[in-house]
């Protein structure tokens, strides 16, 4: 059985981030007005490394 951690961590290659942001892009969003989280490791970080960021602009 696999530890708990490994079950509730995804393992992408590539945080999704930077997975979806040529699609966002490609819709019209400037580069400069994206901010990418690309940090975290699951849920909980991503939360909390996206409340820091915007705390700080």
């Amino acid at each position: 059985m696999d530890p708990e951690w490994q079950r509730s961590t995804q393992h992408h290659g590539q945080a999704e981030a930077d997975n979806y942001a040529p699609y966002v892009i490609d819709e019209g969003v400037k580069p400069a007005d994206l901010t990418r989280e690309n940090k975290s490791l699951d849920t909980y970080q991503n939360a909390r490394n996206v409340a820091l960021l915007s705390d700080l602009q």
